[in-house]
């Protein structure tokens, strides 16, 4: 009884790696011009011999290079900027594991420190990238610390490019078009909603 008492209160977290990958956003719907920032955890347990993290995206989705940042607890942040795809090898202190009050067991790659989390990305969308649904891939490959034996995790993450009418100014074109046709009996104002409905197929043909 002891004995199972001592593996609950003080769980051992060491054997072969089990890891997945998560990842967060605050902006899925940016709009041309916008920033995406996506902030990155591993969760998981396991003795880890290397790993890496791959992060694959359509070249068309960045204007310029994809920004990576890395925050170690006690150091400086450390930042590179590449362009797509992206292959990074990930630190081994991401898979520490430890359990500071016998209860709740703690990865430090699931951790944020200074309200940062250790791995973050984040890229500028060009003014000409194709509108609605892109995917991200993520592919995380690791390595039993004892086993030599290789595992990985594959996630997709969906960012969305607004469409015109989504944008202020397609907004602000059908608010125009409304209230105009709500105008009776004025010829050049239905002349103007004519003008505006054309500006706005030429927008959406344009996409």
């Amino acid at each position: 009884m002891n004995q199972d008492i001592e593996n609950y209160t003080s769980p051992d977290f060491k054997g072969e790696p089990v890891y997945t990958f998560l990842f967060h956003t605050n902006n899925p719907d940016v709009d041309h011009g916008g920033i995406c920032s996506i902030n990155i955890e591993i969760s998981g347990a396991g003795d880890v011999d290397s790993a890496k993290l791959n992060i694959s995206m359509s070249s068309y989705l960045v204007d310029g290079k994809v920004e990576v940042k890395y925050n170690s607890p006690g150091r400086e942040t450390r930042s590179f900027e590449e362009v797509p795809p992206i292959t990074m090898g990930l630190p081994l202190e991401l898979f520490t594991n430890w359990t500071p009050d016998g209860f709740s067991p703690i990865n430090r790659g699931e951790r944020y420190f200074n309200g940062l989390p250790l791995i973050s990305f984040s890229f500028k969308v060009p003014k000409k990238a194709p509108r609605g649904v892109h995917k991200i891939f993520f592919t995380l490959t690791y390595k039993g610390q004892k086993s030599n034996k290789w595992y990985k995790d594959n996630q997709i993450m969906e960012i969305r490019i607004k469409r015109f009418y989504e944008t202020p100014m397609g907004k602000f074109i059908l608010i125009l078009a409304a209230i105009i046709a709500a105008l009776p009996g004025l010829p050049t104002l239905w002349n103007i909603l004519d003008i505006l409905w054309s500006m706005f197929q030429t927008s959406l043909c344009s996409l």
